[in-house]
């Protein structure tokens, strides 16, 4: 369209008039929205609220200065457990997200949470396709504290050794989400899950505060240690261990700090065993060991007294203990006592036994009294026997063994008897051969009677400790092979009954001794089948 004559101009400025006003409108349009940052959308982050339990929980947050209050966003909150990257919909351990419609404050649910643990979170919007974020803000959750205890443990039961374990878990927030819960089980002091987990219960949530439960379950014999467990929080949680012991079994120990030895002489003191001397197959040695069976571990002592040993016999009375005879450096039979004090760690040097020196004899004690008898003097088989009263440091010779001549048997006391039984014999044409029979003394009558024949086969260089009002023999030579077998004699019906073999392989020549309810055999020394070994490994015995 063309515009001529005076009407021209006018309709020109009136044109110029709308261009500048378009134009001046859009300016101030596009200052408005470069100078008025309310008009975008804010999100703010708002506090933490603890559920009923340290894994659940409520984060809040706000929307603001949305255009329209029909306008749907998606939002939400995301957290993490650092600040480096910050949360956010890329880097979190989290998110919780839902639809919201217009401005206002808004609740996201959230759990999993780990007790006791420091979370950073942030609330945010996506507007736009694109997402903002409020301020990052943290919290930290209540410690999760149960407390796990076994109440008891009862009704193992011979051969089976099943038990009923009873436990209380304490101290929990209702509703929290328990994965499992249970008993678990092992040789170890503190039993992990990983080691064998009785579980109880999975997947449920905690009805209660505190909750008994009762669980049965097969034990190996011998020892175990049992301890309550809990998983919750991808988290474990332990009781206590209680140590447990299913009857007439045996379980590994330690072995003998002094390495490889047979030969040996070991007693108990109080709750201490000790070991000391013998061949370790190539040398007699003299060192002198005592063993914590709490700790399981051996401590070594002040070297025996009288130097290089082998083949000597040993003997506690109340907190002292005395070893004595035995082949020396020179390979001479000896007499010599001597006295181990464990408050000093120091050895005295006592009377010598009177009668002739020897190796290979038999030594225990009943009350303040010890004993040496039999044994071989370098010429020949001995049956004397002798009373050691530390009092008097003095020796009185007491009624001849009955059992006659022998070396490598087994003394022990039970009450205020004395026992000695198997061991090589000689009979009046020096003629030697193992044998089986089994003695008691009466130190009030000073007599032997004799008892009935041990149950297993005739043996000698055997090893046997007493338990309470029980005797005990086991392992030994029966040419040409050794033993592991293990038998337990009942004075009061005069009675041998098998045990369990012991749980290490067949030898003679061990060491026993007793720690309260619990024996121990350790060391010695095998040639079965023509090869030899020398051994360093303890085990432990817990009767029925």
């Amino acid at each position: 369209m063309f515009f001529c004559g005076k009407n021209a101009g006018a309709v020109l400025k009136i044109s110029s008039r709308i261009i500048l006003s378009t134009m001046l409108s859009l300016l101030i349009a596009c200052e408005k929205w470069v100078l008025s940052p309310e008009s975008f959308p804010e999100v703010t982050t708002l506090h933490f609220e603890a559920g009923q339990n340290p894994t659940e929980g409520k984060l809040y947050g706000a929307i603001s200065r949305l255009l329209d209050d029909d306008f749907a966003e998606k939002h939400g909150h995301v957290w993490s457990l650092t600040l480096d990257p910050l949360p956010s919909l890329e880097n979190n351990i989290g998110q919780a997200a839902s639809e919201k419609t217009g401005n206002g404050s808004y609740q996201s649910d959230i759990n999993g949470l780990i007790p006791g643990t420091t979370y950073f979170y942030r609330a945010y919007i996506i507007y736009g396709n694109q997402p903002e974020y409020g301020t990052t803000r943290q919290f930290t959750t209540t410690p999760l504290t149960p407390s796990l205890e076994i109440f008891s443990i009862s009704d193992a039961r011979e051969e089976t050794y099943k038990v009923k374990v009873v436990a209380i878990i304490s101290n929990l927030p209702v509703g929290l989400p328990i994965q499992s819960y249970g008993i678990t089980w092992g040789p170890d002091p503190l039993p992990e899950i990983t080691s064998n987990p009785f579980v109880f219960e999975q997947s449920i949530l905690a009805p209660n505060s505190a909750f008994q439960f009762e669980s049965e379950f097969i034990l190996p014999p011998g020892l175990s240690y049992l301890r309550p467990f809990l998983r919750a929080a991808e988290e474990a949680y332990y009781g206590n261990s209680m140590v447990y012991y299913t009857g007439n079994g045996w379980t590994q120990r330690t072995d003998f700090g002094g390495g490889i030895r047979s030969f040996s002489v070991g007693f108990s003191i109080g709750e201490k065993g000790y070991i000391g001397t013998g061949f370790d197959g190539e040398n007699n040695q003299k060192d002198f060991w005592e063993y914590d069976p709490f700790s399981d571990q051996w401590s070594q002592k002040a070297d025996f007294g009288g130097g290089i040993r082998f083949g000597a016999v040993g003997f506690s009375i109340g907190e002292k203990g005395y070893l004595g005879t035995g082949l020396n450096e020179l390979n001479e039979t000896t007499q010599d006592l001597w006295e181990y004090d464990t408050l000093t760690n120091t050895w005295a040097r006592k009377a010598d036994l009177e009668g002739n020196p020897r190796t290979a004899a038999v030594g225990f004690s009943i009350g303040q009294k010890g004993y040496i008898g039999t044994g071989f003097d370098g010429e020949s088989t001995k049956e004397d026997f002798w009373e050691y009263d530390p009092a008097t440091d003095t020796w009185v010779q007491k009624a001849d063994f009955s059992g006659g001549p022998r070396t490598w048997a087994v003394g022990f006391s039970i009450g205020q008897k004395g026992y000695v039984g198997t061991g090589s014999l000689e009979e009046e044409n020096q003629v030697l051969y193992i044998g089986s029979d089994f003695w008691e003394y009466d130190p009030e009558s000073d007599d032997w009677e004799q008892k009935a024949y041990f149950g297993g086969e005739p043996r000698k260089g055997a090893a046997g400790f007493s338990i309470g009002q029980k005797g005990f023999i086991g392992t030994g030579d029966y040419f040409p092979t050794d033993e592991a077998d293990f038998w337990e004699y009942d004075p009061q019906s005069n009675t041998w009954t098998q045990r369990a073999d012991f749980g290490g392989e067949p030898r003679a020549y061990a060491v026993g001794f007793s720690i309260g309810q619990k024996g121990f055999i350790g060391t010695g020394w095998t040639s079965s089948f023509g090869g030899s070994q020398t051994f360093s490994d303890v085990w432990e015995y817990f009767p029925e």
